[in-house]
This record gives structure tokens, C-alpha cells and sequence, in this order.
């Protein structure tokens, strides 16, 4: 199935892009799986480690609100790069003069 996709983003998208796909799927197989997921406490679901084997999957996570990992946090993260490109169209615009150029009507 892999080697299907790589066939059709090489046709549709081009070599270098079948290139990079191809490499990250072999590093997913064998860096990551073989290797990493052996060695790394990164391969750990939430709620995994609390109990037994015979537990897993009952844990449950409750999001706080203004702690590190809490909704805050989460929601100020995502309005982040509308912010970011906000003062770069103020302080950068695009378009010359000031205003946007506009189309002629006809």
C-alpha cells in the first residue's frame, strides 16, 4: 500500500516529494517502531502507566483550565498565528501604498 502512494504522489507531486514521503515511513518503521518505541517512555498512552495491563483504558484525563496543559493555554496557542500574521500585515502590508489594489470595473 505504501509503495502505491509513493507511485501516485511521484506522478502527481514529483519525485522529491515521493523522496521525502519515502523516507518518512521508513524512519516510522524502523527508527521509531523498532527502535524508539522499545527504548522511550514516549510510547506511552495516557493512562497507560497508572494501572496494570488489566486496567488500561479506564484512566481518564481531566483538563484543568489555566495550568500548562489546560484550555487557556490550548485556545491562546491556536489564536497565536492569526496574532503573529496580524502584525506582520500591519507592519509589512502586502499591497503598495496602503491600500489594496483593487480591480477595474467594467
Amino acid at each position: 500500500m505504501l509503495l502505491l502512494g509513493l507511485i501516485q504522489l511521484y506522478f502527481a507531486f514529483g519525485a522529491m516529494t515521493a523522496f521525502m514521503i519515502a523516507m518518512g515511513a521508513l524512519f516510522y518503521l524502523f527508527v521509531y517502531t523498532v527502535w524508539l518505541k522499545r527504548s522511550s517512555r514516549w510510547n506511552v498512552v495516557i493512562g497507560g502507566q497508572l494501572f496494570s495491563k488489566s486496567f488500561l483504558g479506564y484512566t481518564t484525563y481531566k483538563m484543568s483550565f489555566a495550568t500548562r496543559e489546560g484550555l487557556l493555554p490550548a485556545v491562546l496557542l491556536m489564536i497565536l498565528p492569526f496574532v503573529i500574521l496580524w502584525v506582520l500585515v500591519r507592519l509589512l502590508p502586502p499591497w503598495a501604498d496602503g491600500k489594496a489594489e483593487q480591480a477595474p470595473a467594467r
